[in-house]
């Protein structure tokens, strides 16, 4: 290797220490171009060293200006500083397996940190959505679905809500919900059948039922708070089930830590839908509490 690319190869190294680590540190040091495959213009820099792309924005929805047409489907680590709106995101979608339309790419994005974005209005990712993004602070709606590649994403600081289908049939393995995060709409992570353990923020307000319906594979879930048992809009989660206040009702299994399950003693009620797409279930075993199974139950 020359020595211009080994300069340019420890510039990248020093500035994304912690990248692996999804970006914990929060610096903004300024990029700076040594290497041949970087760009430096009007609408920011970007730093590309083998399939490790590291790009401050100076300008919203510039990112297909510093990410060019032949590495975009070869990097697999990106981190993003600066405002992204929607037709950044629609590059993103390519990068990470799904174009607008929801079809598959050559895209091997897998690790995407957004730490230290800002997602602004403006900009169409998904035709699936008419209407232009017009919030500042979620996760948008259909915003990383069906992008295969895509394993990990570090969350931008300002975001509140995760829109619904937001990151379903994509590729995560694993999933942390900040603190920041108070709102989760309906099939967020749904069929997200890579996705084994997922973290629970302290701040959640309301969340959808069926938000993680079809993770087959989901082993383990846990809450930042110190409590087994979470308490959502009057529902009551606890170990991978969702019950009414009351806890007279199941109302739904977000997961099974084994193939067997027995339904405690006071539910009366099994909900419409509670185990559908439980596909590791392979017995369950009821009190004689339980008076209604509802439709479509299994």
């Amino acid at each position: 290797m020359s020595r211009f690319r080994l300069v340019a190869t420890a510039l990248l190294v020093a500035l994304c220490a912690g990248f692996y680590s999804c970006g914990g540190d929060n610096d903004e040091t300024p990029l700076n171009n040594d290497d041949n495959s970087n760009i430096s213009n009007e609408n920011g820099n970007s730093v590309i060293v083998g399939t490790t792309a590291m790009v401050q924005l100076k300008k919203v929805g510039a990112l297909s200006t510093l990410i060019s047409d032949n590495v975009k489907f070869n990097i697999t680590d990106l981190r993003i500083m600066g405002d992204i709106n929607g037709d950044d995101i629609a590059l993103i979608r390519e990068m990470a397996g799904a174009d607008v339309k929801g079809n598959e790419t050559n895209g091997k994005l897998a690790n995407l940190n957004l730490s230290n974005a800002n997602l602004v209005n403006g900009g169409i990712y998904y035709t699936g959505i008419t209407q232009e993004v017009s919030s500042s602070n979620e996760l948008w709606q259909y915003m990383f679905y069906k992008c295969g590649s895509l394993t990990s994403i570090v969350l931008p600081n300002n975001i509140a809500h995760i829109g619904a289908f937001a990151l379903s049939y994509s590729g995560i393995t694993s999933f942390t919900i900040p603190n920041n995060i108070q709102t989760i709409g309906n099939e967020a992570f749904a069929n997200c059948t890579k996705l084994e353990s997922i973290v629970i923020g302290n701040s959640i307000v309301s969340a959808a039922e069926n938000m993680l319906d079809g993770c087959i594979n989901l082993k383990k879930i846990r809450m930042l708070s110190d409590n087994s048992t979470y308490t959502i809009e009057g529902k009551i989660f606890q170990n991978g089930m969702l019950f009414n206040e009351s806890k007279s009702e199941l109302i739904r299994c977000c997961y099974l830590g084994s193939s067997n399950y027995i339904v405690p003693n006071g539910v009366k009620k099994v909900g419409d839908y509670a185990f559908t797409g439980c596909n590791q279930l392979e017995s369950i075993t009821f009190s004689d509490d339980v008076i209604m199974v509802g439709k479509y139950a299994f």
